[in-house]
């Protein structure tokens, strides 16, 4: 057990205050012979003594000595100080000593102060002290962090079983301990689209957005962004919305020139030009649209040449071939509305052998033959 600071200066029977006391009152009170540097000479003197009998390592109260001399405490309020300092290390000393379910790498650190204590080394031992406060701090964060990582997990299981309301407590404790989680925030906000909060999902969303630019994620930051425009473009805010899409695309688009290779980076980029041309669809900007359109085609162009067999690039394609026909087609282009209507359903149509019994395909196939037929009629 940590010893009282209040124990009254006892260790094994001796009392620090009677002996200090005692070397005090006669040098203070009874020795007029000696100038005050003589007097703080024999209260150096008298330190083994002192630390013999209180069970402390001399040099660190030596090193309490000095520093009461360099801030001119009075020659009459030394012994209690150093009492007090003496009980004091003690205490210090076993708290740094007592056994602990510390990490290693922290016993280490405790270990380093309690000998720089003893040496009277208390400037080079508050920097170890330091420095462990730093390392508990690390680990408490990856601590936060591993428990956040639980909740999260517990919370898509929740979700998988339609408990939207405890999926929502595991988020928002999830998001508690890891803030910094933008992936947790961003769950968070996708759950509050279910339950119909968008002011609730604008809120995780702009979340999401903060933890971006505290990591310097910029796919994460991207995501936020459109994430955000989203939300912006479901309350009808349609040039806010394109501001945030136009950010998620500029990232999307840098991320994509410096690695061509990456087809993830590269379906990113055709999505943002998929979702600014959606805006400007819905304010009546056509060119505009189908500009975008393109941009996107002809990159899921490359990655379905890239990789023939991925039947979602498939799919993505088809997708984009319907979107480019439909603003041609009401931009009076009926053949080349034709020919990219034509394009995405042959697509769809393989697709669909492949996958019979696959409802999305067959409803893909539908809506293309309905677009082909009103073209030429």
């Amino acid at each position: 057990m940590c010893p009282s600071p209040k124990s009254g200066g006892q260790s094994g029977g001796v009392n620090i205050s009677g002996v200090v006391g005692s070397v005090g009152g006669d040098i203070v009170g009874g020795n007029k012979g000696l100038d005050e540097e003589g007097v703080r000479r024999v209260f150096r003197e008298e330190l083994s003594a002192i630390a013999t009998a209180k069970g402390v390592p001399e040099a660190s109260l030596r090193a309490v000595l000095d520093k009461l001399g360099e801030t001119r405490v009075p020659l009459e309020e030394i012994p209690a100080r150093l009492a007090a300092a003496a009980d004091e290390l003690i205490r210090l000393r076993a708290d740094l000593t007592r056994l602990r379910n510390d990490r290693p790498e922290l016993a280490t650190l405790r270990a380093r102060a309690s000998a720089l204590i003893d040496q009277g080394e208390f400037d080079a031992a508050r920097v170890v002290l330091r420095e462990g406060r730093e390392a508990a701090r690390a680990l408490r964060k990856e601590l936060s962090r591993s428990e956040a990582g639980f909740l999260a997990d517990e919370a898509r299981v929740n979700m998988l079983q339609l408990d939207y309301d405890a999926a929502l407590e595991n988020f928002v404790e999830a998001s508690h301990l890891d803030p910094d989680n933008c992936w947790i925030w961003i769950d968070l906000g996708d759950l509050w689209i279910l339950l119909g909060s968008l002011a609730k999902t604008e809120q995780a969303f702009r979340a999401a957005l903060k933890a971006a630019l505290v990591n310097e994620d910029d796919r994460d930051l991207s995501v936020s962004h459109g994430k955000i425009g989203d939300v912006q473009r479901a309350q009808g805010n349609l040039p806010a919305a394109l501001t945030s899409y136009q950010a998620s695309h500029g990232i999307f688009k840098r991320l994509a020139q410096a690695d061509p290779g990456n087809a993830g980076w590269q379906r990113d980029l055709s999505v943002s030009h998929g979702k600014i041309g959606d805006v400007q669809v819905e304010q009546g900007n056509l060119p505009a649209a189908l500009t975008s359109y393109q941009a996107s085609l002809a990159i899921r162009e490359r990655l379905a040449q890239a990789d023939p067999g991925n039947a979602g690039w498939q799919r993505n394609l088809s997708v984009s071939y319907g979107r480019v026909a439909m603003i041609e087609a009401q931009q009076g282009a009926r053949n080349d509305a034709l020919n990219a209507f034509q394009q995405g359903r042959e697509i769809v149509a393989q697709l669909s052998q492949q996958s019979p019994d696959n409802a999305t395909l067959r409803n893909d196939l539908a809506w293309f033959d309905r677009q082909i037929s009103a073209q030429q009629d």
